[in-house]
C-alpha cells in the first residue's frame, strides 16, 4: 500500500505544480494570447502547446 501513497502523492505534486504554472499572471496573458490567436484550438491542443511551451512534460 505504501507504493500507491507514493504515486498518488507524486501525481498530486505535478498536478499542483501545473496549478501553481497556469494561474501566473503572465502565462494567463500567454493562454488569453493563444486563444486569440488559434480559435481553432482544441482543449488538448492547447494544453499540449502549453506544456511544451510551459516546460510541464
Amino acid at each position: 500500500m505504501q507504493h500507491g501513497i507514493a504515486v498518488y502523492s507524486g501525481a498530486m505534486e505535478i498536478q499542483n505544480q501545473v496549478k501553481r504554472a497556469l494561474s501566473e499572471p503572465a502565462n494567463i496573458a500567454l493562454i488569453k494570447q493563444m486563444l486569440v490567436a488559434n480559435p481553432e484550438l482544441g482543449r488538448t491542443q492547447l494544453a499540449d502547446q502549453l506544456c511544451d511551451l510551459l516546460e510541464l512534460k
